[in-house]
């Protein structure tokens, strides 16, 4: 199964990963998933019409600068990448933000991806 039960007592009917694969079928599922979240990162945000998607620039720079402060890891601005590459992400990517084909491990559909906002005006 993907998820399990939470302990203690619960409702009839609620939590009922019995209908979600076994175990057998687990790797199957989560490679799906997997090509899901690589197939979201593969696509160009302009191409779907979110050109001003996200904050341009380098994100590397803008979080290491910040885990480069005091008392932090001081080598991280030596590491960064030199692409300015920007991609889609899921920023709650897990099962139960996906609709699965009833009999086969395969994705139909990614819920939830991206707050998309209207262009400014």
């Amino acid at each position: 199964m993907l998820r399990r039960k939470p302990p203690g007592s619960i409702l009839a009917g609620a939590h009922a990963v019995d209908r979600e694969p076994r175990r057998d079928e687990r790797p199957a599922y989560l490679a799906a998933m997997n090509r899901a979240i690589a197939a979201l990162h593969r696509i160009e945000p302009a191409s779907v019409g979110l050109p001003d998607c996200g904050k341009p620039g380098n994100y590397f720079a803008r979080q290491t600068s910040r885990w480069s402060r005091p008392k932090s890891d001081a080598t991280l601005p030596d590491r960064i990448p030199d692409d300015n590459e920007s991609t889609i992400v899921h920023g709650d990517f897990r099962c139960d933000n996906m609709i699965f084909h009833p009999t086969e491990p395969r994705i139909l559909a990614v819920l939830d991806a991206l707050d998309a906002r209207p262009p400014a005006r």
